[in-house]
């Protein structure tokens, strides 16, 4: 069994914060970054709260099939 780190739930607030008070709003792609921050916070909390086992499965450009059926 591997030992897993991860950044406690109450300091990936905390990056998440400081990021966005460093990136001035008036940035050109300041939409794009904060929604990259969003989706990274999101992955980070993701990690916290779901082990290897019961996380959902990520199906994003994946054409799969959980039936447990076998393609022909």
């Amino acid at each position: 069994m591997t030992k897993r780190i991860s950044i406690p739930s109450d300091d990936v607030y905390t990056y998440e914060k400081q990021a966005l008070d460093m990136l001035p709003k008036s940035h050109p792609h300041y939409s794009e970054i904060h929604e990259h921050l969003y989706n990274q916070v999101r992955d980070q909390l993701n990690d916290i709260c779901y082990t290897r086992a019961d996380r959902p499965a990520d199906t994003a450009g994946e054409d799969t099939d959980f039936s447990g059926a076998e393609a022909s």
